[in-house]
């Protein structure tokens, strides 16, 4: 996968100092960075953020419990009280996070498709409950002109209702995209379903079957052009029809959560070729 995953950022402990040595090397945000406020943030391209302790503590579950002493009456009046937080995100995730909490108006933020996702796990990292509605919002957003890589996302959350939403936006242009063909009659070719199965085998195994099983349609199918119809199955190429009855949790019960499975444990799609062109074996599905 392409995009840079962080949804698990290393814990690395605070430093309750009153050396702030290292803290003076740090390129401090332009913004957030007033004096006031005994809390440095540091991202993992070294960028300082001061940021409010109370608004850390009203706003996520995770500050409220790392920031367990006693606040300063006044944060101002004790400049060498500091703590400093290294946390393994982004500086212009961690700023459109200091920019939410900093306004009583609340808003998705406009991040491009990478940040979004960046954006959801720092809230989800941080249980920012009050916050992941907007990320979700914001991704959504962004991800609807890239549904095949949005369901990737929703697949490794696990996310049923953002699969769902991945699901509706994609269309029959980008599944023929992804098989290599430009109709729904033209016969599929090997290297079309590998490409096909090397998407699916990006999703969870419940989400990789419970796609695959909904796309297999009963229907009239051939083993090859010259060959007569007859009673098989084929694939769909309209995947907004599998959105709304989509449901994974039915293949969950008989796989292990922890299990890893190799190619032998997917389901498969088998092609016969002839000597002029390959197809989809309906027989062989399964």
């Amino acid at each position: 996968m392409s995009i840079k995953s962080q949804t698990r950022p290393s814990k690395r402990k605070t430093d309750q100092s009153t050396d702030n040595t290292s803290v003076k090397k740090l390129k401090h945000h332009p913004f957030h960075h007033g004096p006031e406020h005994s809390i440095t943030i540091i991202s993992d391209d070294n960028i300082g953020f001061k940021a409010s302790r109370s608004r850390l503590v009203q706003t996520c579950q995770f500050f409220k419990d790392l920031l367990d002493i006693p606040a300063p009456e006044h944060e101002n009046q004790e400049p060498n009280v500091r703590q400093t937080i290294p946390l393994d995100f982004r500086s212009s995730i961690i700023s459109t996070f200091l920019d939410l909490i900093s306004v009583s108006q609340k808003y998705p933020p406009q991040l491009d498709f990478v940040d979004a996702e960046a954006f959801l796990n720092f809230v989800e990292y941080t249980m920012s409950d009050d916050l992941i509605p907007f990320a979700r919002t914001a991704l959504k957003e962004v991800g609807a002109k890239k549904p095949l890589e949005l369901l990737v996302i929703a697949s490794n959350k696990n996310d049923i209702d953002l699969a769902r939403f991945a699901l509706g936006k994609i269309t029959p242009e980008q599944i023929h995209n992804l098989y290599g063909k430009k109709s729904s009659v033209q016969l599929l070719k090997p290297a079309s379903v590998d490409k096909l199965q090397e998407y699916l085998k990006r999703l969870r195994t419940s989400f990789h079957l419970e796609i695959l099983s909904r796309m297999m349609l009963p229907g009239e199918v051939r083993g090859a052009r010259q060959d007569s119809l007859r009673p098989g199955l084929y694939l769909a190429d309209d995947w907004t029809s599998i959105a709304e009855s989509f449901d994974p949790t039915r293949f969950e019960e008989s796989l292990s959560e922890d299990s890893t499975l190799d190619d032998s444990d997917h389901l498969h799609l088998n092609t016969d070729e002839d000597e002029d062109d390959g197809s989809l074996n309906a027989r062989s599905l399964g």
